[in-house]
């Protein structure tokens, strides 16, 4: 594949954080943290802040910015001297968060190392997905939004509406850079990715894989790769 970009991250030599302040925090304005008050739930990705590896469109590396995603504006948003602040993403190839220790509200579809990358989807480049898997000619990634929904509660003389935030992941497996299809996590639609193997669906049945979640998924990947090198 032309970009593996979590061996990238981890070859780029460092960079001063006083060097890239200027890439990081110019022309961004501080906004409300707590804005979504009035919403049950979380419209981020992870629980807390967690700080992340930023790989600018220059490739410079910038480490130990603290970021999180949200899912509901599709934005990455900073904490910095006690503000918070929405990046500006036009400067940014990647973000990669190592998110192992981290509580997670999502913890089914998490994966130790979290890493964001620019344009995966050639149907809609022009936004960041999560990379899961990439090798040789086939590359697994995933969408993360966040909706809000309304639920109206009757009562005695009245009507109460609430209001919260819902989770969707979309996944996709894009094949030598131009058949993309979307699939779920579940035993059925994965293996349809691939053409029908005795020896897949041993692998399968020996692991107990229940491929409903990103661990089983990549260990299928992995065993698919080494029999078809």
């Amino acid at each position: 594949m032309q970009r593996l970009f979590v061996s990238l991250l981890l070859l780029f030599p460092l960079v001063g954080y006083t060097q890239n302040e200027k890439i990081i925090w110019e022309n961004v304005k501080p906004i409300e943290a707590n804005r979504y008050g009035e919403v049950k739930g979380s419209p981020f990705l992870f629980e807390t802040f967690i700080e992340a590896k930023i790989l600018t469109n220059n490739n410079l590396l910038i480490n130990n910015i603290p970021l999180n995603f949200n899912g509901y504006t599709h934005q990455f948003e900073a904490f910095h001297d006690d503000l918070t602040f929405i990046l500006e993403e036009k400067y940014f190839e990647s973000f990669e968060f190592i998110t192992q220790k981290y509580d997670r509200y999502y913890a089914n579809t998490m994966s130790d190392t979290t890493v964001f990358i620019y344009g995966l989807n050639p149907e809609v480049p022009n936004k960041f997905y999560v990379l899961i898997y990439e090798d040789h000619d086939l590359t697994i990634f995933k969408d993360f939004r966040i909706e809000k929904r309304e639920r109206a509660v009757e009562t005695p003389g009245k009507t109460e509406l609430f209001t919260s935030f819902e989770s969707f992941f979309t996944y996709y497996a894009l094949i030598n850079e131009k058949k993309l299809s979307r699939f779920k996590l579940n035993k059925k639609s994965v293996t349809g990715l691939f053409e029908e193997s005795k020896e897949m669906s041993q692998f399968i049945k020996s692991n107990k894989l229940s491929l409903k979640s990103e661990k089983d998924l990549k260990e299928l990947l992995e065993f698919n790769s080494s029999i078809n090198p």
